[in-house]
């Protein structure tokens, strides 16, 4: 017997800790899929609300001639607000794991080793 199969983990263990319930991923994909259409519609609302209040000037360069001269603004705005999203629910998501889950140890951390006298 080694002296450190206390330290190894059994690998049957492991693969069935790391494996994600089908619900996240789900739940990971309707995200995946629904913020950038939400973010696309979005950008038209603010593109519209820009015409009325003046917020922002649109520069000539995101003026195009094609059938919505305004299409590489709402790609723009949809990038942007689509990571303004995805930070936000990052953020939820460390600060719920940090204050919920467990506490990670570090090796000083760790409690000491019970020996044998």
């Amino acid at each position: 017997m080694n002296k450190n199969n206390f330290f190894t983990r059994n690998k049957s263990y492991m693969d069935k800790k790391k494996t994600i319930h089908p619900i996240w991923r789900g739940v990971g994909l309707v995200l995946m899929i629904f913020i950038p259409v939400l973010s696309f519609i979005a950008s038209g609302v603010i593109l519209d609300l820009n015409n009325q209040y003046h917020w922002f000037p649109i520069p000539p360069e995101f003026i195009i001639r094609w059938q919505d001269p305004l299409i590489l603004m709402k790609i723009f705005i949809t990038i942007l607000v689509s990571f303004l999203v995805y930070a936000l629910f990052m953020l939820i998501t460390f600060f719920t794991n940090s204050l919920l889950g467990p506490r990670t140890y570090i090796p000083p951390d760790l409690p000491p080793l019970k020996r044998k006298r």
